[in-house]
């Protein structure tokens, strides 16, 4: 009844489940995380994964292969099962669950927790327990979310151009000379003021515009009939701000309920989440979100982990979520979605209405776009196979250049002296294969021969070459320079007996060397064979001058915070561990540095002294 494949040790522990609510976690053999699941009996779930009778999809058939462990928790309830399944999403992030593709890099809106909370747009969100701030989001247009914190500024005033305005020491901030902060750093405006402008602005990016406009009439009234006529007209000027921007706006909705709109598609291919964003019956925004590892026969599923997936993530969840597909175990999403939103939420497909024109657009615009992401996807391995093979022919190698290294130096006057490797696999970056190093062999001058040599060595001899990602030799070794440069790593590679195509690439007149060829190769300008090599030579040039910098900073922290009276090698990295940075150093208190491990009254004091002389 079980497959062949599937491990002894997980048949035994089939047998040992308890007939229990909870979620699996496979495993393969390395103990990576393949899979999370939930399940409302544990053992008939699993079980199913491993037998035959069950009909199972290509994708599922492809991890259940891969298979070599499993781990289980048990919870209280399946609705308990689902909250645990979806941190567990989270945190593993396993490759054959269904993933917002990049989602880490998407643009938010975050509210900072603070005295005198700061608007900011953020890339990465932390989901620590103790962090307090709000997130709106995800954004996929990174522009946008700039121009909406431009536009609060103008509307609001906040947040104050002084990270914290108590520290303003009563001087106005940029932003209050421009009429773009209600003047919180220069005691224009009390603190009631500042959070009335940050629950408005809450309102605004949640889509409450019709709550937001009454809100504001109310206290312009207020003001008023108290005779404040000038924080009336500031008043009156937002509500105007608002009513304009509303007015741009396109009214889909009669209703003046919120409700989310979720198209998925998939052309087997390509994968997208098309969600339209509905607030007071004003399309208020849009994400077209890529996705990876949908399963193009079994879309309710797909459905299922992307719904948790997503709106684990933003903010506002609405009343209602629109959908083309009904999710896996709906009843259960639904309980989660309206635990998380403290109301019922709704998630059904409607035929006909409004509603159901709203979700034809949505599907029409996420079939347009997977259209075009797959011929774009299709044009661009084309051109990229094209051009590896037209340099493969350039250079007259016998292997295509799937995998290319190149490697780069950087050091000032021979100190702090490192070295990157950048790898690219089919004429684009892959980022798990970047390597630095930094050299030992030329610390106090510069010597790029002996650099160079250090690099190569480390990573064809020494234990970079034995790890998975890096036994395999590279089809093409890309090196920054001309002749002189080629023939130094020449010699290096004859030396360790390794034999791997090389070529550089001189910078001023983009020209080829060969190895033993004093001929150059001069390919067209704008031909993409030469724009992979200028991009892999100038990513590893960014990636070791990148290096390089938090290498340097780092020493002229430490030779700063040498020069004062008691700060030792100890106290040094306490410091620079509480702050993280010279700059929160040296705008510290006494009373802040006293809070850095190790730190006394006595050594706080001259640390302070120290960065404030001048002012003393």
């Amino acid at each position: 009844m079980f497959y062949d494949y599937v491990p002894k040790n997980v048949i035994e522990k089939l047998k040992l489940l308890p007939q229990s609510s909870g979620c699996y976690i496979m495993k393969d053999e390395a103990g990576s995380v393949l899979y999370v699941g939930k399940a409302k009996v544990l053992p008939n779930r699993v079980r199913s994964y491993f037998v035959s009778s069950f009909e199972k999809s290509p994708r599922i058939m492809k991890m259940v292969g891969l298979v070599r462990d499993f781990d289980y928790v048990v919870t209280g309830s399946e609705q308990e099962a689902l909250m645990l399944e979806s941190s567990l999403i989270k945190k593993y992030s396993p490759p054959f669950n269904v993933l917002l593709k990049d989602d880490k890099s998407y643009p938010y809106i975050c509210i900072t927790d603070a005295e005198y909370p700061q608007i900011k747009s953020v890339r990465k969100l932390r989901f620590k327990k103790d962090d307090k701030n709000t997130y709106f989001g995800p954004y996929t247009d990174a522009l946008a979310v700039k121009e909406t914190v431009k536009l609060i500024r103008m509307i609001f005033k906040v947040p104050c151009g002084y990270k914290d305005p108590t520290k303003s020491k009563g001087r106005p901030c940029l932003y209050y000379h421009i009429n773009q902060c209600l003047g919180v750093c220069c005691n224009k405006a009390d603190k009631t003021d500042y959070q009335n402008a940050l629950s408005d602005v809450i309102k605004f990016l949640e889509g409450n515009r019709k709550e937001l406009l009454a809100s504001l009439t109310h206290r312009m009234e207020e003001c008023a009939e108290k005779l404040e006529f000038e924080k009336a007209a500031k008043l009156r000027d937002q509500i105007s701000s608002v009513k304009r921007l509303v007015s741009k706006q396109q009214v889909v909705s009669e209703s003046y309920d919120d409700k989310d709109v979720v198209a998925l598609v998939t052309d087997g291919f390509s994968s997208l989440a098309f969600v339209l964003n509905v607030r007071d019956g004003y399309v208020v925004g849009q994400n077209q979100i890529k996705l990876d590892n949908t399963d193009p026969d079994n879309m309710s599923v797909s459905m299922y982990e992307f719904l948790l997936s997503y709106y684990q993530m933003v903010s506002h969840i609405p009343k209602e979520i629109i959908v083309n597909i009904m999710p896996e175990d709906v009843s259960n999403l639904s309980e989660w979605l309206s635990g998380k939103r403290g109301f019922k939420v709704s998630v059904i497909i409607p035929q006909k209405g409004e509603k159901r024109k709203l979700l034809d657009l949505c599907v029409k615009n996420s079939l347009e776009q997977v259209s075009y992401l797959t011929k774009k996807a299709s044009l661009d391995n084309e051109i990229v196979s094209k051009a590896l093979g037209d340099l493969q022919k350039a250079i007259d190698s016998e292997i295509y250049p799937y995998r290319m290294e190149c490697y780069d130096i950087s050091n000032i006057q021979g100190t702090n002296t490192v070295s990157s490797l950048v790898t690219f696999i089919g004429g684009k970056p892959a980022k798990d294969y970047y390597r630095k190093f930094k050299l030992e062999t030329t610390e106090g001058k510069p010597d790029d021969f002996k650099s160079m040599k250090e690099t190569i060595t480390r990573r064809f001899t020494g234990s970079l070459s034995k790890t998975d990602k890096f036994e395999q030799w590279p089809d093409l070794l890309v090196i920054d320079g001309g002749k002189g440069q080629l023939s130094s790593v020449v010699s290096i590679l004859e030396e360790l007996n390794i034999n791997v195509p090389v070529i550089s690439l001189a910078k001023k007149e983009e020209l080829i060397f060969k190895p033993h060829d004093s001929t150059p190769i001069a390919l067209p300008r704008r031909s993409e064979a030469l724009m992979i090599l200028q991009r892999i030579r100038d990513e590893a040039h960014r990636f070791a001058i990148t290096y390089h910098k938090n290498l340097r900073g780092k020493t002229m922290s430490q030779s700063v915070l040498n020069k004062i009276e008691g700060v030792g090698k100890t106290r040094r990295t306490a410091l620079l561990r509480h702050f993280k940075s010279m700059d929160k150093i040296k705008q510290a208190s006494v009373e802040e540095l006293r809070e850095a491990p190790g730190i006394t009254a006595p050594v706080a004091q001259k640390v302070y002294e120290y960065f404030h002389k001048e002012e003393n």
